[in-house]
């Protein structure tokens, strides 16, 4: 058993990369005391070409907003870097450290730096330097979906009962309706039903006794943790 941290501060690269990884867990903390804060370096508002989507900005915003406050954190920040801007220096990790030495934090939550996906992999990084102040213990996020499959990737090592509130976590997700109707039309309509396949896959994994009575779960590759006395 964990202690419960007093402020988690989670560092993702988009909308929409932390509720299907983490969504249930962050839910789960915020009904235990934790303060949350969800801070998103890039909100997309380009296409694949460069060019600008008409009021993708504001719709993702919104579609953010919406999500933290399905997870009970009411705390959306966006920080707008443009794709080609976010990069792991010195500079940038200034930015970052300034949030955490604003937040003091004693918990971050990232993504892993074995990911597909390039803006994560930075994300990942830049989370690995703003923690390195021992003080503050660092969970990366397990598999994004969607994502490619990475067959040198950590598997988790932690994991979280969310069975009493993967409804609510799903219900979170379901505001990102513009990467919904993107996915699905890749996904043949089922990126809601892959993440819940993954937390049911998780679930039973650790329900394998039958005793735990655990349906769904989060996993995370735990790179630092810190065990401390509540106050």
């Amino acid at each position: 058993m964990i202690s419960v941290p007093e402020r988690i501060l989670c560092l993702v690269a988009h909308p929409d990369d932390l509720e299907p990884q983490a969504g249930g867990t962050i839910i789960r903390f915020v009904k235990a005391g934790s303060e949350v804060r969800i801070i998103h370096a890039i909100t997309p508002d380009i296409d694949a070409q460069g060019g600008k989507i008409e009021g993708a900005l504001d719709r993702r915003r919104n579609e953010a907003r919406k999500a933290s406050i399905a997870l009970g954190t009411y705390s959306a920040q966006f920080l707008d870097y443009h794709p080609n801007d976010l990069r792991h220096t010195q500079a940038t990790v200034q930015v970052f450290d300034n949030e955490v030495a604003y937040f003091d934090p004693d918990l971050i939550i990232s993504h892993h730096e074995v990911d597909t996906q390039q803006d994560h992999i930075v994300m990942a990084k830049i989370a690995g330097t703003v923690c390195r102040r021992n003080r503050i213990a660092l969970w990366q996020l397990s598999h994004s979906f969607p994502g490619g499959y990475l067959p040198q990737r950590p598997q988790p090592n932690m994991f979280v009962d969310i069975t009493s509130v993967q409804e609510k976590k799903m219900a979170a997700i379901s505001h990102y309706e513009s990467q919904r109707k993107r996915y699905d039309g890749l996904q043949d309509g089922n990126w809601l039903e892959i993440i819940e396949a993954r937390d049911r896959y998780y679930g039973g994994m650790l329900n394998q006794d039958g005793l735990s009575k655990t349906s769904y779960a989060e996993g995370f590759v735990v790179s630092k943790m810190i065990w401390k006395e509540n106050a």
